[in-house]
């Protein structure tokens, strides 16, 4: 998902976001344009169109100055990867997979 102020050269945006979801069949990736809103107002709105459980922001300013600080977001994927696992066995075990 990407955010973009309607007041920057958004057809580019537009051309390579096209080109991704042509490449990746992925329906996911997406472009909202809208009004120059500061970085923390466009990331609530991302994440008022989606339903994900993470949701993660980032942009071209952003710096992480935190020794550290993605311990605990790989640690929480970790978590999701391995119950996805134990899911997907117990549906291969039922043989309804």
């Amino acid at each position: 998902m990407l955010y973009v102020d309607d007041d920057s050269e958004h057809q580019a945006y537009e051309k390579v976001i096209s080109q991704l979801v042509e490449e990746h069949g992925n329906s996911s990736i997406s472009l909202t344009i809208g009004p120059s809103v500061g970085v923390l107002r466009a990331a609530n709105k991302l994440a008022e169109l989606t339903t994900v459980d993470i949701f993660m922001t980032a942009n071209d300013n952003q710096v992480y100055i935190n020794e550290g600080w993605d311990v605990p977001l790989d640690a929480e994927i970790e978590n999701i990867q391995m119950a996805f696992s134990a899911c997907m066995s117990n549906i291969n075990a039922l043989g309804t997979y």
